[in-house]
């Protein structure tokens, strides 16, 4: 049931891979700007670059997730596509991971900075 929900989910954004690169790049440059955010307010907390770093890995997960999503359904025989359908379950769960951990911190941010 996980893996349809992969495979639907590759389908689903198919049509969105235009967005690969664009995404690939801010995500790319989140980590620099979160650096020189830190350097520029020594006195931010941690929870806020942390939730930003999460933030920069989400959006570029979301740009490898667009760049290796495909229009048709996945093959199960021979050894390149086995670790392709690896690479793939990898990117997507960790792309999963970081999209629930990005809303819980700002959840937590958003609540307790009143």
């Amino acid at each position: 049931m996980l893996m349809r929900l992969q495979h639907r989910v590759l389908k689903l954004f198919h049509p969105l891979r235009f967005l690969t690169w664009p995404l690939l790049i801010l995500g790319t440059l989140s980590f620099p700007a979160m650096i020189a955010v830190a350097v520029a307010f020594p006195d931010l907390r941690g929870d806020q670059l942390f939730t930003g770093w999460v933030a920069g890995l989400g959006l570029l997960l979301m740009g490898i997730l667009l760049a290796i999503s495909r229009p048709e359904g996945p093959s199960n025989e021979g050894l390149g596509n086995k670790l392709r359908l690896f690479w793939e379950t990898l990117v997507f769960w960790a792309w999963l991971v970081c999209l629930v951990a990005f809303l819980s911190l700002a959840v937590k941010i958003i609540t307790f900075s009143g």
